[in-house]
C-alpha cells in the first residue's frame, strides 16, 4: 500500500491518480484523510472511464475508506476533487440582537463582496424566515441587491428550524454544504428533528455565537454553548463566541478563512481479493397500513354481475362473496382521496349485454360505491360484455386526464357479447394517456382463458390476478390496486419490480434508485444495499 500526500487549492481543483487491480483480485480499498474532514470527494474510474461506486466507511484517526466490490482486474484512475461550495448565511434577527444588527449585516456584506463566482453559491435567511432568493446566487451583485432589499419582518431567534429549512435547501445541490450561523444562542422551543436533516446533509457550520449583553445563569449558558458546538460538530465545522461587535467581524472573517482555506490530503489505495458479499433484500410498504399505496389517482372498478356469477362457492354465491370483498378492499385498500368509478354487467335483465355506469367518479364517493355494490344482483342467463365494457372506461374517467388511470375489472368469465376485447385494449391505451388495465379472474379453470386475460392486462400495461376462492379474491384485488416500483441500477436499467407490500426481493450489493407510481404521481428515492442488509423504505401519504 503506498500513501500520497498532496493539496487542493479551490473548488474545481482534482488530482488524479493510477491505482491497479491485480490478476486473481476483485476488490479495491481507498483510504482518504483531509484537513476539513468530509470536504473532498473522491471517484473511481474503470479502464474504459466509466464510474464505479465506492461505498464509504468513517475509521479512526480522520479516516474514510471507500471500497469497490466484485470488480474486474485493471488499470483504475482515481480523482481526489474539491467540489463547489454553497453557503447558507443565517442570522439572528431578534430583538436581543438589535444593537448587533448593523455589524451582523456588515458581516453578511462584507462575505458578500468575497464571493466567488467561479466556486460558491449562496443564499441569505434571517431566523424565522425563508430563504431570501429563490434560486442560489453567484452574482456578489445579486446578494449585495437582496440583503440591501431587506426590510426586516423576521425577528426570530430559533435557530433550529432555520438550520433544517438551510440543510434540506441544501441536500440537492452538489456542492460542499456550508451554513454560517450568527446569533445570540437563545431557543424559544425545541425542532428535534434537525438532527435527522443535520445528519443526512452533514453541512459544515461556522457556528458564531454573539453577547446580547443581559445576564444569564452560568449553567444555561453552557447548555446553549454545548447545543451550538452540536450542531457545529455534525459536520466538522466549529464554534466561536464573540463578545463585541468587533469580535464578530474577526470571528466571521477567520471562519469564512478556514472555510475557504486549501485542503491537504492523504490517500491509500490497495486490491485485495474478497468473497462476494452476500446480497441483501428489499422491501417498499406503505407507512401507514390504514393508507396503502395506490397505483391510480381514480380507480375504476369494472364489476361481473352476469348469470355464472351465481354458482355456488363456498362461503355463498360467487356474486355474494364477491360484493364483500369488494367493499372489503374499497375500506382497506383505496384510501378516501381517491376517487373510485364504477361499472357493472349482467345485472339488468337476462341474455342482456348491457354495460353500466353505476357511479361517476368523484372526490369522496366512497359511501356511494358501498351502498350500490352492496345492491348489484347478478342475473341468470346474463352475458360478458368486456369489450363494450373497456370501450366505455375512457368517457368514464373524463376529466382525470391529468393523473394516472387505473381500471381493475373483475370476471369470472369470457366475452360473450361478440366484443373484441384486444381491440377494446389497444383502443383504450392509444387513446389513453397513463391508464393501466389489471384483470382479476374468479374461480377461472380454463388454461387458455387465463393465459388470454394476461396477454390483454399485458397490452393494458398491468398484470392479471388469478383467484379460485374469497382469500385469493382479497389478495388478487390488493395486488390489483397496490402501487408499483421498479428499482434502477447506476446506469439506469431496470433490474426488479414490484408492488407496495408485496414480499421483499433480493438485491446485490450496491447503490440504486427506487421509483414508486403511486396515485400521487412518481416518486424516486435513492438507496444503498449492504451486505444481508433487508432494507426497507416506507412510502408516507405527505412525501413529495
Amino acid at each position: 500500500m503506498q500513501r500520497i500526500s498532496a493539496r487542493v487549492d479551490e473548488p474545481g481543483d482534482t488530482r488524479s491518480y493510477r491505482v491497479q487491480v491485480a490478476e486473481g483480485e476483485n476488490t479495491l480499498a481507498v483510504r482518504l484523510r483531509e484537513s476539513l474532514h468530509g470536504r473532498l470527494g473522491a471517484a473511481l474510474h474503470d479502464p474504459e472511464g466509466e464510474p464505479v461506486a465506492l461505498s464509504w466507511t468513517r475509521q479512526s484517526g480522520g479516516w474514510r475508506e471507500g471500497v469497490a466490490l466484485d470488480i474486474p482486474p485493471g488499470d483504475y484512475r482515481l480523482d481526489v476533487a474539491e467540489p463547489g461550495r454553497a453557503i447558507a448565511f443565517l442570522w439572528d434577527a431578534s430583538g436581543s440582537l438589535r444593537h448587533h444588527q448593523p455589524s451582523i449585516l456588515r458581516a453578511v456584506s462584507r462575505f458578500a463582496d468575497g464571493l466567488d463566482p467561479e466556486q460558491e453559491v449562496a443564499n441569505l435567511m434571517p431566523l424565522g424566515g425563508p430563504m431570501l432568493m429563490r434560486d442560489w446566487a453567484d452574482d456578489p451583485v445579486k446578494l449585495r441587491r437582496t440583503l440591501a432589499s431587506y426590510d426586516g419582518p423576521f425577528s426570530s431567534s430559533n435557530s433550529e428550524p432555520a438550520l433544517q429549512l438551510a440543510a434540506r435547501a441544501l441536500e440537492p445541490l452538489d456542492r460542499e454544504p456550508i451554513i454560517v450561523l450568527i446569533t445570540d444562542a437563545e431557543l424559544m422551543g425545541r425542532e428535534m428533528t434537525v438532527w435527522q436533516d443535520l445528519a443526512l446533509v452533514k453541512p459544515r457550520i461556522l457556528a458564531i455565537e454573539i453577547s446580547h449583553n443581559a445576564e444569564r445563569p452560568s449553567d444555561e449558558t453552557r447548555w446553549y454553548q454545548n447545543l451550538m458546538k452540536s450542531w457545529a460538530n455534525v459536520g466538522g465545522g466549529h464554534y466561536v463566541y464573540a463578545s463585541d461587535r468587533a469580535g464578530l467581524i474577526r470571528a466571521f472573517e477567520t471562519g469564512m478563512r478556514e472555510l475557504r482555506q486549501s485542503t491537504r490530503f492523504f490517500i491509500e489505495a490497495e486490491s485485495r481479493y474478497q468473497e462476494p458479499p452476500e446480497p441483501g433484500r428489499l422491501a417498499v410498504v406503505s407507512a401507514d397500513p390504514e393508507q396503502p399505496a395506490v397505483a391510480g389517482g381514480v380507480v375504476h372498478l369494472i364489476f361481473d354481475a352476469s348469470g355464472s356469477m351465481l354458482r355456488q362457492m363456498e362461503g355463498g354465491r360467487r356474486i355474494e362473496v364477491a360484493r364483500l370483498i369488494v367493499q372489503q378492499t374499497l375500506d382497506e385498500r383505496i384510501p378516501e382521496e381517491v376517487p373510485v368509478a364504477l361499472r357493472a354487467y349482467g345485472h339488468t335483465e337476462p341474455h342482456s349485454c348491457e354495460t353500466e355506469l353505476l357511479v361517476e367518479p368523484r372526490l369522496g364517493n366512497h359511501d356511494e360505491v358501498r351502498e350500490v355494490v352492496a345492491g348489484i344482483q347478478a342475473i341468470n342467463l346474463a352475458r360478458t360484455p368486456l369489450a363494450a365494457s373497456i370501450e366505455a372506461v375512457l368517457d368514464d374517467l373524463s376529466g382525470f386526464e391529468e393523473q394516472p388511470r387505473l381500471v381493475v375489472m373483475l370476471t369470472d368469465g369470457e366475452e360473450t357479447c361478440d366484443g373484441d376485447v384486444a381491440a377494446a385494449v389497444e383502443e383504450l391505451i392509444e387513446e389513453g394517456l397513463d391508464v393501466r388495465l389489471n384483470i382479476v379472474g374468479f374461480h377461472i379453470d380454463e388454461i387458455g382463458l387465463q393465459a388470454e386475460f394476461e396477454r390483454f392486462a399485458a397490452r393494458g400495461g398491468g398484470e392479471y390476478f388469478d383467484s379460485q376462492d374469497g382469500d385469493e379474491l382479497v389478495a388478487g384485488l390488493a395486488q390489483a390496486l397496490a402501487a408499483t416500483w421498479r428499482v434502477l441500477d447506476a446506469e439506469g436499467s431496470v433490474i426488479a419490480r414490484g408492488r407496495v407490500d408485496d414480499d421483499p426481493v433480493e438485491l446485490d450489493v450496491g447503490d440504486y434508485e427506487l421509483v414508486v407510481e403511486t396515485h400521487a404521481g412518481e416518486r424516486r428515492r435513492e438507496f444503498r444495499v449492504s451486505p444481508r442488509q433487508a432494507v426497507e423504505i416506507q412510502l408516507r401519504e405527505d412525501e413529495e
